[in-house]
Protein backbone atom coordinates (compact mmCIF):
# COMPACT_ATOMS: atom_id res chain seq x y z
CA UNK A 1 0.00 0.00 0.00
CA UNK A 2 1.26 3.42 -0.83
CA UNK A 3 0.06 6.52 0.82
CA UNK A 4 1.95 10.12 0.01
CA UNK A 5 2.56 12.40 2.79
CA UNK A 6 3.50 15.82 2.53
CA UNK A 7 4.00 19.04 4.99
CA UNK A 8 5.97 21.91 4.92
CA UNK A 9 9.56 20.31 5.48
CA UNK A 10 9.05 16.99 4.05
CA UNK A 11 7.82 15.54 0.85
CA UNK A 12 7.96 11.55 0.49
CA UNK A 13 6.63 8.90 -0.40
CA UNK A 14 5.01 6.65 2.06
CA UNK A 15 7.31 3.07 2.55
CA UNK A 16 5.45 0.17 0.97
CA UNK A 17 4.75 -2.04 3.83
CA UNK A 18 4.60 -5.49 3.38
CA UNK A 19 2.38 -5.93 6.07
CA UNK A 20 -0.39 -5.33 4.78
CA UNK A 21 -4.00 -3.01 6.41
CA UNK A 22 -5.97 -6.11 6.19
CA UNK A 23 -3.82 -7.73 9.16
CA UNK A 24 -4.94 -5.21 11.30
CA UNK A 25 -8.84 -5.75 10.41
CA UNK A 26 -11.56 -4.20 9.32
CA UNK A 27 -14.33 -2.41 11.92
CA UNK A 28 -17.62 -1.76 11.41
CA UNK A 29 -18.62 2.37 11.03
CA UNK A 30 -20.22 1.97 14.65
CA UNK A 31 -17.31 0.55 16.67
CA UNK A 32 -15.15 3.34 15.04
CA UNK A 33 -17.61 6.10 15.85
CA UNK A 34 -17.55 4.64 19.50
CA UNK A 35 -16.37 7.48 21.77
CA UNK A 36 -16.14 10.33 18.78
CA UNK A 37 -16.59 12.86 20.96
CA UNK A 38 -13.35 12.10 22.51
CA UNK A 39 -10.82 13.80 20.84
CA UNK A 40 -7.18 13.28 21.08
CA UNK A 41 -5.26 14.67 24.18
CA UNK A 42 -8.36 14.88 26.34
CA UNK A 43 -7.79 13.42 29.68
CA UNK A 44 -9.08 12.82 33.31
CA UNK A 45 -7.87 13.36 36.91
CA UNK A 46 -10.10 9.91 38.31
CA UNK A 47 -9.98 10.66 42.12
CA UNK A 48 -7.32 10.82 44.37
CA UNK A 49 -4.37 12.83 42.06
CA UNK A 50 -1.70 10.23 42.25
CA UNK A 51 0.73 11.37 40.15
CA UNK A 52 4.45 12.33 41.14
CA UNK A 53 6.92 14.30 40.02
CA UNK A 54 10.11 12.12 39.01
CA UNK A 55 13.62 12.41 38.26
CA UNK A 56 14.04 12.42 34.80
CA UNK A 57 17.77 11.71 35.09
CA UNK A 58 17.40 8.27 35.72
CA UNK A 59 16.43 5.36 33.63
CA UNK A 60 13.59 4.70 32.48
CA UNK A 61 12.79 8.68 32.64
CA UNK A 62 15.65 9.48 30.80
CA UNK A 63 14.76 7.92 27.46
CA UNK A 64 11.48 9.87 27.77
CA UNK A 65 10.89 13.07 26.06
CA UNK A 66 9.55 16.57 25.30
CA UNK A 67 8.54 17.20 22.19
CA UNK A 68 8.34 20.66 20.26
CA UNK A 69 4.54 20.51 20.04
CA UNK A 70 4.29 19.47 23.71
CA UNK A 71 3.40 16.06 23.27
CA UNK A 72 5.93 13.14 24.61
CA UNK A 73 7.71 10.53 22.95
CA UNK A 74 9.69 7.95 23.88
CA UNK A 75 12.70 5.95 22.63
CA UNK A 76 12.35 2.17 21.07
CA UNK A 77 15.87 2.54 20.11
CA UNK A 78 18.65 3.97 19.75
CA UNK A 79 17.64 7.01 17.07
CA UNK A 80 13.90 5.80 17.24
CA UNK A 81 11.11 7.53 19.53
CA UNK A 82 7.61 6.44 19.66
CA UNK A 83 4.53 8.80 20.14
CA UNK A 84 1.25 9.17 19.50
CA UNK A 85 -0.23 9.97 15.67
CA UNK A 86 -2.23 13.18 16.21
CA UNK A 87 1.15 14.53 17.99
CA UNK A 88 2.70 14.23 14.35
CA UNK A 89 -0.43 15.78 12.72
CA UNK A 90 -1.39 19.17 11.87
CA UNK A 91 -5.40 18.88 10.91
CA UNK A 92 -5.08 16.22 8.55
CA UNK A 93 -1.46 16.72 7.44
CA UNK A 94 1.38 15.43 8.48
CA UNK A 95 3.72 17.62 10.88
CA UNK A 96 6.59 16.12 11.93
CA UNK A 97 7.50 17.78 15.47
CA UNK A 98 11.30 19.36 14.89
CA UNK A 99 13.03 18.39 17.88
CA UNK A 100 12.92 16.17 20.99
CA UNK A 101 13.75 17.08 24.41
CA UNK A 102 15.09 13.85 26.02
CA UNK A 103 15.02 13.70 30.01
CA UNK A 104 13.18 17.44 30.00
CA UNK A 105 12.24 18.28 33.66
CA UNK A 106 11.12 21.69 34.16
CA UNK A 107 13.76 23.72 32.43
CA UNK A 108 13.30 26.48 30.49
CA UNK A 109 12.76 26.67 26.59
CA UNK A 110 15.52 28.97 26.04
CA UNK A 111 18.64 29.17 23.98
CA UNK A 112 20.41 27.91 26.87
CA UNK A 113 18.43 24.67 26.52
CA UNK A 114 18.96 24.34 22.95
CA UNK A 115 21.69 21.75 23.41
CA UNK A 116 19.09 19.44 25.58
CA UNK A 117 17.42 19.12 21.99
CA UNK A 118 17.82 16.59 19.39
CA UNK A 119 16.71 17.11 15.98
CA UNK A 120 13.97 14.69 14.55
CA UNK A 121 14.71 14.49 10.81
CA UNK A 122 11.72 11.88 9.65
CA UNK A 123 8.54 10.54 10.77
CA UNK A 124 5.55 8.54 9.73
CA UNK A 125 2.36 8.24 11.73
CA UNK A 126 -0.14 4.78 11.01
CA UNK A 127 -1.20 4.94 7.73
CA UNK A 128 -4.82 3.73 9.08
CA UNK A 129 -4.79 6.60 10.99
CA UNK A 130 -3.75 9.38 9.12
CA UNK A 131 -5.62 7.91 5.53
CA UNK A 132 -8.85 9.73 5.48
CA UNK A 133 -10.14 6.76 3.23
CA UNK A 134 -9.72 4.55 6.83
CA UNK A 135 -9.25 7.86 9.76
CA UNK A 136 -8.99 4.79 12.36
CA UNK A 137 -8.87 6.45 15.44
CA UNK A 138 -7.92 3.61 17.11
CA UNK A 139 -4.43 3.08 15.48
CA UNK A 140 -2.87 6.37 16.85
CA UNK A 141 0.72 5.62 16.81
CA UNK A 142 4.00 7.14 15.07
CA UNK A 143 7.22 7.14 15.27
CA UNK A 144 9.93 9.41 14.39
CA UNK A 145 13.78 9.21 13.10
CA UNK A 146 16.43 11.15 15.77
CA UNK A 147 18.95 12.75 13.88
CA UNK A 148 21.74 11.60 16.73
CA UNK A 149 21.73 7.89 17.90
CA UNK A 150 20.87 9.06 21.84
CA UNK A 151 19.22 5.81 22.84
CA UNK A 152 22.93 4.11 23.09
CA UNK A 153 23.91 6.15 26.13
CA UNK A 154 19.80 6.32 27.41
CA UNK A 155 18.56 3.49 26.82
CA UNK A 156 15.24 2.78 25.53
CA UNK A 157 12.07 0.72 26.43
CA UNK A 158 11.44 -2.75 25.06
CA UNK A 159 7.89 -3.13 23.55
CA UNK A 160 5.60 -5.91 23.42
CA UNK A 161 2.33 -7.62 22.84
CA UNK A 162 2.32 -8.48 26.23
CA UNK A 163 -0.38 -11.34 28.02
CA UNK A 164 -1.53 -9.19 30.70
CA UNK A 165 -3.57 -9.74 33.55
CA UNK A 166 -6.30 -7.92 35.34
CA UNK A 167 -4.91 -5.58 38.32
CA UNK A 168 -1.26 -6.18 37.45
CA UNK A 169 0.44 -2.87 38.24
CA UNK A 170 0.88 -0.73 35.34
CA UNK A 171 2.86 2.97 35.19
CA UNK A 172 3.02 6.28 32.47
CA UNK A 173 5.13 8.93 32.48
CA UNK A 174 4.59 12.27 30.81
CA UNK A 175 4.35 16.15 30.44
CA UNK A 176 0.93 16.78 32.01
CA UNK A 177 0.23 21.01 30.99
CA UNK A 178 -2.48 20.95 34.17
CA UNK A 179 0.08 20.58 36.93
CA UNK A 180 0.54 24.33 38.06
CA UNK A 181 2.74 23.82 40.86
CA UNK A 182 5.04 22.66 38.18
CA UNK A 183 6.67 24.85 35.32
CA UNK A 184 6.11 23.60 31.97
CA UNK A 185 8.08 20.49 30.74
CA UNK A 186 7.71 18.70 33.67
CA UNK A 187 7.80 14.97 34.02
CA UNK A 188 5.02 13.24 36.03
CA UNK A 189 4.37 9.87 36.50
CA UNK A 190 0.74 8.05 37.39
CA UNK A 191 0.50 4.55 38.25
CA UNK A 192 -2.85 2.32 38.28
CA UNK A 193 -4.01 -1.69 37.97
CA UNK A 194 -4.82 -2.83 34.57
CA UNK A 195 -8.11 -3.26 34.14
CA UNK A 196 -9.38 -4.86 31.15
CA UNK A 197 -6.78 -7.18 29.71
CA UNK A 198 -8.25 -8.20 26.56
CA UNK A 199 -8.93 -4.82 25.27
CA UNK A 200 -7.65 -4.25 21.98
CA UNK A 201 -7.61 0.10 23.56
CA UNK A 202 -5.79 0.31 27.18
CA UNK A 203 -7.99 2.04 29.20
CA UNK A 204 -7.62 2.90 33.09
CA UNK A 205 -8.07 4.83 35.83
CA UNK A 206 -4.27 6.38 36.15
CA UNK A 207 -4.49 10.10 35.96
CA UNK A 208 -3.03 12.11 32.55
CA UNK A 209 -3.95 15.43 31.12
CA UNK A 210 -3.38 16.76 27.98
CA UNK A 211 0.55 16.70 27.67
CA UNK A 212 0.52 12.80 28.06
CA UNK A 213 -0.55 11.83 24.75
CA UNK A 214 2.45 9.94 23.07
CA UNK A 215 3.82 8.86 26.55
CA UNK A 216 4.55 4.90 27.14
CA UNK A 217 2.68 2.97 28.60
CA UNK A 218 4.42 -0.01 30.54
CA UNK A 219 5.07 -2.58 32.75
CA UNK A 220 8.17 -3.39 34.70
CA UNK A 221 9.27 -7.04 34.45
CA UNK A 222 11.33 -8.04 37.30
CA UNK A 223 14.49 -10.61 36.43
CA UNK A 224 12.31 -13.76 37.53
CA UNK A 225 9.99 -12.98 35.26
CA UNK A 226 11.60 -14.46 31.50
CA UNK A 227 13.87 -10.78 31.73
CA UNK A 228 17.47 -11.69 32.63
CA UNK A 229 17.96 -7.81 34.36
CA UNK A 230 14.79 -6.92 34.80
CA UNK A 231 13.37 -4.19 31.82
CA UNK A 232 10.20 -1.61 31.38
CA UNK A 233 8.34 -2.55 28.66
CA UNK A 234 5.78 -0.96 26.96
CA UNK A 235 2.23 -2.17 26.20
CA UNK A 236 0.63 1.19 24.85
CA UNK A 237 1.04 4.89 23.78
CA UNK A 238 -0.92 7.26 26.15
CA UNK A 239 -3.78 9.14 23.33
CA UNK A 240 -7.30 10.34 25.15
CA UNK A 241 -9.53 10.25 27.86
CA UNK A 242 -12.52 12.73 28.55
CA UNK A 243 -10.96 16.13 29.89
CA UNK A 244 -12.30 16.17 33.34
CA UNK A 245 -11.53 15.40 36.98
CA UNK A 246 -13.85 12.80 38.49
CA UNK A 247 -14.27 10.86 42.11
CA UNK A 248 -12.52 7.47 42.28
CA UNK A 249 -15.94 5.70 41.98
CA UNK A 250 -16.53 6.95 38.16
CA UNK A 251 -17.82 4.70 35.47
CA UNK A 252 -15.21 3.27 33.03
CA UNK A 253 -16.73 5.88 30.72
CA UNK A 254 -14.11 8.26 32.57
CA UNK A 255 -10.84 6.51 32.17
CA UNK A 256 -8.20 7.64 30.10
CA UNK A 257 -6.96 5.47 26.88
CA UNK A 258 -3.93 4.32 25.58
CA UNK A 259 -3.26 2.03 21.73
CA UNK A 260 -2.48 -1.02 22.79
CA UNK A 261 0.60 -2.04 21.45
CA UNK A 262 -1.04 -5.80 19.67
CA UNK A 263 1.23 -8.14 17.93
CA UNK A 264 -0.20 -6.05 14.67
CA UNK A 265 0.90 -2.91 15.88
CA UNK A 266 4.20 -3.94 16.67
CA UNK A 267 4.93 -5.37 13.46
CA UNK A 268 4.06 -2.02 11.97
CA UNK A 269 5.92 -0.58 14.37
CA UNK A 270 9.04 -2.69 13.65
CA UNK A 271 8.09 -2.09 9.74
CA UNK A 272 8.48 1.45 9.94
CA UNK A 273 11.97 1.38 11.73
CA UNK A 274 13.00 -1.19 9.14
CA UNK A 275 11.98 1.48 6.37
CA UNK A 276 13.96 3.87 8.27
CA UNK A 277 16.99 2.06 8.47
CA UNK A 278 17.09 1.82 4.78
CA UNK A 279 17.02 5.64 4.35
CA UNK A 280 19.69 6.53 7.17
CA UNK A 281 21.17 3.41 8.50
CA UNK A 282 20.78 1.39 11.30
Amino acid sequence: MRIALTHDRLSYRFVEILLSVAILGSFSAAAQAQDSTRAPNWYSVIGHDERVHVDAAKYPQRSIGYLENGCTGFLIGSRYVLTAAHCMMNGKQLSVPRWFWPGRNGEPDDYQHTNNKVSVINGLASPEYVDPRLNDWREDYGVLVLKDNIGATRGFFSYADKMLMKNWPMSLIGYPIDRKDSPRGTMWKSTCLVGDPAADILRYDCSQWGGNSGGPVFLYYPPYQGYPNGAYVVIGVAVRGPLTVVPADASKFWYNEATRLTAPRTKRIRALIDYFDTQYGA
